[in-house]
């Protein structure tokens, strides 16, 4: 079988996972430039524009206080002033010089420069003014020096001010872009995530529901559902090859049947003609036989009688499972069918001493039925029952309708797993209730199963097959039964029934 292009699973986990690291290693990156970029922004604007604008707001403080010493040292020619005029002037020619070299600007470089000239100037002034005696303050053009410096310290301030007001809108710009850009990215990272999660459920989770499913209803024996996966992955071809499983196992199964039936019919005609010789010999045909004989042929006749029943049971099965068994649903008495089950066992109950009882409810409704396949799957119920149960125990039988509230409560009750009949009509409620050995759990999955004798079975020469006779009557009745058992004893088999034809319940 040629496959097709499609992905297979470790593509596809390769694929989305490939994806979300992208996104990731996208997201990073993005985070890393923008926090690169954000950095040198703050940078620049501590380290340089910060420092400008306290560097002219000092010097223009420092020159003023300089013109005040110049004019003092003029008047008083107090040396002390001049000292103070000289070290002021070397500081701030100094920070000049540090601001120049810590500008990245040229536009700024340039304004410092002509600062520090203009500062040389008046400070070459300044010296020519102290070594004359009798100068006036201001009339050798330091005043117009002073003025021209502390406007371009004013300026050099406003373009640092500008400088870092622009700086901190940029960081502001880009802290606000990455957070859109970021929000953005781990969007489409979230939609990736999810479409990934989709990818992965599709590829994985329904089908191996699908193939769940699938083995629940081999594990039932239901050889025909197909499981639908059309994908060439390799869960596709699980369950192409699931399905041609099913086949196999649909046709073993058939064979099985076949074989069966064949059997069966092959069997129950010489076992008629031994059963009927031997009740010609036990009429004394062919000479009268001792009381040894008798015995011999008395264990014949049981053993053919049990051996002829199991070929019937076989063929009613066989017959069920085609859909070839016809029924006769007719309005019947209920309690009365009861009692003619109950008839039919009294004697195998009374050998083990034990006390079937009914209690008949006269206001029972009638309900459509096929009497003769429903007392069939009685008498097979209180059987099983007798057989299970030791000597001096009890069966107890009872009946009653049931309404869909009513039902839904008490099954509620007995399982967690029942679900309430999805209709307003009225129910028959049937249950056979035993004080025999009980049913281990392990076994109460499987006890409708054909052939499935349970472990109790095997010590009381079971066929497995009367359970499953009354599940198919049941079922083609419309109903459902269940079983539950304590785990003292005793066990207890519940039949609901519809009282109109074809309101089949949804579950017990």
């Amino acid at each position: 079988m040629k496959k097709s292009a499609q992905f297979t699973i470790r593509q596809k986990l390769a694929s989305g996972l490939a994806l979300m690291f992208l996104s990731v290693l996208i997201i990073s990156l993005y985070a890393i430039i923008q926090l690169d970029r954000l950095d040198r922004l703050i940078t620049t604007a501590l380290a340089v524009d910060a420092e400008i604008l306290k560097g002219s707001e000092s010097l223009l403080n420092a020159l003023l206080a300089q013109a005040g010493n110049e004019k003092k040292f003029i008047i008083t020619r107090d040396p002390a002033f001049k000292k103070l005029f000289t070290d002021s002037v070397r500081e701030s020619l100094g920070r000049l010089d540090a601001l120049a070299a810590l500008s990245d600007n040229s536009k700024t470089m340039d304004m410092i420069s002509e600062i520090r000239a203009s500062y040389q100037r008046y400070a070459d002034l300044a010296e020519r003014e102290f070594a004359a005696p009798g100068t006036v303050p201001g009339a050798g053009g330091s005043q117009k020096l002073i003025d021209d410096i502390s406007a371009r310290l004013r300026a050099l301030n406003e373009a640092a001010q500008r400088s870092l007001d622009n700086t901190m809108l940029s960081s502001k710009k880009i802290s606000e872009g990455g957070t859109g850009i970021a929000l953005f990215i781990t969007a489409f990272a979230i939609l990736c995530g999810v479409a990934f999660g989709f990818i992965v459920t599709k590829a994985f989770y329904i089908p191996l529901q699908r193939l769940k499913q699938g083995t629940r209803d081999i594990a039932r024996g239901d050889f025909f559902k197909k499981i639908e996966i059309s994908s060439a992955d390799e869960i596709g071809e699980v369950s192409a090859s699931f399905n041609q499983m099913c086949d196999r196992l649909r046709e073993l199964d058939q064979l099985k049947t076949d074989f069966i039936s064949n059997i069966t019919h092959d069997l129950k005609t010489p076992l008629a003609s031994i059963t009927e010789a031997n009740n010609l010999l036990a009429e004394g045909i062919g000479g009268s036989p001792s009381p040894e004989q008798q015995h011999l042929l008395a264990i014949i006749r049981e053993d053919a009688a049990r051996l002829l029943r199991l070929i019937e049971s076989i063929i009613d099965l066989s017959k069920m499972e085609s859909g070839l068994l016809i029924y006769e649903f007719v309005p019947s008495d209920i309690p009365a069918v009861i009692t003619e089950a109950i008839d039919a066992v009294r004697m195998l109950a009374e050998r083990k001493k034990i006390t079937v009882s009914f209690a008949p409810d006269p206001d029972l409704p009638r309900a459509a039925i096929d009497r003769a396949k429903l007392v069939q799957g009685l008498i097979n119920l209180l059987g099983n029952a007798i057989k299970f149960t030791q000597e001096n125990g009890s069966v107890h039988l009872s009946a009653r309708a049931v309404d869909p509230e009513q039902y839904s409560v008490n099954s509620k009750k007995a399982s967690a797993e029942t679900d309430s009949p999805a209709t307003d009509k009225r129910f028959l409620e049937i249950s056979v209730a035993d004080t025999g050995v009980g049913i281990p759990p392990e076994d109460l999955p499987r006890i409708f199963d054909k052939f499935y004798q349970g472990r109790a079975g095997v010590y009381q020469r079971c066929s497995g097959l009367g359970l499953a006779i009354v599940k198919h009557i049941i079922e083609d009745h419309g109903g459902v039964i269940r079983a539950e058992s304590a785990a003292a004893g005793g066990s207890t088999f519940h039949i609901l029934l519809p009282l109109t034809q074809g309101a089949a319940p949804a579950g017990i």
